[in-house]
């Protein structure tokens, strides 16, 4: 049986900013040293701290992810399986990034993910 023990703050700090380096759980785990259910557990006490959901997908369980695998399949029109993407030019990046954030999204009533963006912004677009 296991005992639980809290987190040091030392520790939470370390949680948090290796989360926003975008660091993986199970890696965020192993470099504090604790389960990655300690982690998981600190993300949703946060959570309710801050009143926002949160919801984990299970990594074999592609269908709980669906606007990210939707996202690759977008970018794989342009950028195949296995392309290494340290060999590409920062300018060919950028066009495939403009051309996605510009196409009209059903989910958001066919207007594009940079206007919406823009408009929450309530910055007037002069295109």
């Amino acid at each position: 049986m296991h005992t639980y023990s809290q987190l040091t703050h030392i520790q939470r700090y370390q949680i948090y900013a290796l989360l926003r380096m975008g660091h993986m759980q199970t890696n965020i785990a192993r470099t504090v040293g604790v389960y990655k259910s300690t982690i998981r557990r600190e993300i949703q006490r946060n959570a309710k701290a801050l009143q926002a959901d949160v919801y984990f997908a299970y990594p074999q369980a592609a269908w709980e992810r669906g606007s990210n695998e939707n996202a690759n399949g977008l970018i794989r029109q342009y950028f195949p399986k296995g392309t290494n993407f340290s060999n590409l030019k920062e300018e060919d990046i950028s066009i495939v990034d403009m051309r996605l954030n510009h196409r009209p999204r059903k989910c958001l009533g066919f207007s594009s993910p940079y206007m919406v963006f823009f408009q929450g912004m309530r910055v007037s677009l002069n295109t």
